[in-house]
């Protein structure tokens, strides 16, 4: 269904306009205005005034959830970003504008605690992180061959 959306996004305003509408509120569900004025967040999310109007006359009034799109992140990267965001306080909308998830994703993701392990796979709390240096920024030159 999502992908019908962006498609239908694509079609009324065109892909750039349709990409700016994801990274700036992909995963939440906005509201449609009837009446747009040039200061609305549509505006500057799709670029242009004529493209945000194209999306009133279609959607007007209606609440759309609106897709991630095609440039959402790799799902470890965005669990890490989520909880990181949630223990600095941020709001679940702000994380999920922020990480371009949805509402729903980012409570779930809080609810588990971050990053899961690939599918079919346990993780045993008593092992470490065998890449934690790489994802530290480590001095590569000491490792070893």
């Amino acid at each position: 269904m999502a992908g019908e959306l962006f498609s239908d996004l694509v079609a009324v305003v065109g892909l750039p306009a349709a990409l700016g509408l994801c990274r700036a509120r992909g995963g939440q569900v906005v509201y449609i205005p009837r009446n747009l004025h040039e200061g609305h967040w549509l505006v500057a999310a799709t670029g242009s005034f004529s493209a945000a109007l194209a999306l009133t006359a279609r959607w007007a009034g209606d609440f759309l959830t609106l897709p991630l799109g095609p440039e959402a992140g790799s799902r470890n990267a965005l669990h890490r970003q989520v909880m990181n965001l949630a223990e600095a306080g941020a709001s679940v909308n702000n994380i999920a504008r922020a990480t371009g998830l949805t509402a729903r994703a980012v409570q779930r993701i809080k609810k588990r605690g971050g990053p899961r392990p690939a599918p079919g796979r346990r993780v045993d709390p008593r092992q470490g992180n065998l890449f934690e240096d790489l994802e530290e920024g480590a001095d590569l030159s000491q490792i070893r061959h």
